[in-house]
């Protein structure tokens, strides 16, 4: 005869404990059956606390747009940096100082004092060395920048136990001109530990304008 009872060797489980399509049914202990409630669409099962339990995926690669900040003075603080990711992915679009031959320059957790190293390459210089109180983030002669454009990269930021070292690509206007336009690529060196909370953005003089994405990456 037809039975809806899941058998167990003594004499079933009662159908009424799954009460909704997708139900799971599981021992919440030894011999003790208990009802999972389905979960909800693109949900996994996973196990917590010994029993199992249906939980969103964790994100894994592709980037998560942490802020949008708009350059503006002398300085541009962006804090509380999200801790959670394993690199941040930093691009600042349409960088316009107000006076010529300006860099972009940027600190980490307000360190001022000498402790960043920079090499370079590009299309108008050759390779370069110094110790600044600042990452000199990307050259710019242009007073207009609308089409400037610098891209960061930061990884394991929140790591304790290293130096951090970032990796840029820079695109620049020299005089305002799409036919004069100088492109190079960096690494930068700070010689600290602590993870990066907070950067500041600066003019090497003068005021500026642009827009500053920061991705989380996974």
């Amino acid at each position: 005869m037809a039975t809806n009872r899941v058998p167990d060797g003594n004499g079933g489980i009662a159908p009424s404990v799954l009460t909704t399509t997708g139900d799971i049914l599981y021992a919440s202990a030894a011999q003790t059956p208990a009802r999972l409630a389905v979960g909800s669409t693109s949900q996994v099962l996973t196990v917590a606390g010994g029993v199992p339990t249906w939980a969103t995926p964790a994100a894994s690669g592709g980037m998560t747009l942490l802020s949008t900040t708009s350059l503006s003075g002398s300085t541009t603080t962006i804090s509380s940096i999200d801790q959670t990711y394993t690199k941040l992915e930093i691009m600042i679009v349409g960088f316009t100082p107000s006076g010529a031959s300006t860099d972009l320059r940027c600190r980490f957790n307000s360190d001022s004092s000498a402790h960043y190293a920079a090499g370079a390459s590009s299309g108008y210089a050759s390779a370069f060395t110094g110790t600044y109180g600042g990452v000199d983030y990307g050259q710019n002669s242009s007073t207009t920048g609308a089409a400037n454009f610098s891209w960061m990269q930061i990884p394991f930021y929140t790591n304790t136990a290293i130096w951090k070292t970032t990796f840029n690509m820079n695109a620049e206007s020299l005089n305002g001109t799409p036919t004069s336009v100088n492109a190079n690529t960096a690494l930068f060196n700070w010689n600290q530990t602590s993870a990066i909370s907070a950067i500041t953005f600066y003019p090497s003089s003068g005021t500026f304008t642009g827009t500053v994405y920061i991705y989380g990456v996974k």
